[in-house]
């Protein structure tokens, strides 16, 4: 699943365009670069569909229904989080001239695994199969830093320094969200 959360967007304003003949995926993943859209896409469901051109200066809905005109994809917004999601395009929805419908909000599953049984009707607590993930730690150090500058003014390894100083990395504090030093520093001893 894609999920494209760029910062923000002014639906109202017209952006200007550049988007070359592509695959759905690239093509939407540019779009939403370019837009500020916050989209959402299942990449399976964009798999061999190739997207228009669009060139100009456009409203971001109008560039999105240029961009998906004829492949069978449409977006739609969620009415309670205006998140836009790209989806299938069904019998009571051909025209492209006419605007997204509203979402209403729904519980969203992803598409079964190759590996599994196709996906059954089942009731809302029954587990829902992910595909298979591997997570390689052979080459991970976690946050470790082995070098600091700011405990004595000198790149120095940790190691050698003659007190104890914890070293909070960027990685660290982009992986916690952290936008100010007291949430960089929640985690800290």
């Amino acid at each position: 699943m894609a999920m494209l959360l760029p910062l923000a967007f002014a639906a109202d304003q017209k952006t200007r365009f550049d988007l070359d003949i592509d695959t759905a995926e690239r093509a939407l993943t540019k779009f939403a670069q370019q837009s500020g859209l916050e989209l959402i896409f299942v990449t399976e469901l964009t798999q061999g569909i190739r997207a228009n051109a669009v060139r100009g200066e456009f409203l971001p809905m109008e560039a999105a229904r240029l961009l998906l005109a004829g492949t069978g994809l449409m977006i739609v917004r969620d009415e309670t989080n205006g998140l836009l999601f790209v989806e299938r395009v069904t019998e009571s929805r051909v025209r492209p001239d006419q605007p997204p419908p509203e979402k209403k909000p729904r519980r969203r599953t992803l598409p079964a695994s190759p590996r599994t049984e196709p996906a059954q009707a089942a009731p809302a607590d029954t587990p829902i199969i992910l595909s298979e993930f591997r997570v390689d730690t052979s080459r991970d150090r976690g946050y470790m830093a082995a070098n600091a500058i700011t405990g004595t003014r000198l790149n120095m390894s940790i190691k050698q320094l003659p007190t104890a100083i914890e070293v909070v990395t960027r990685e660290f504090i982009d992986d916690i969200g952290a936008v100010d030093v007291k949430e960089a520093l929640q985690y800290s001893a």
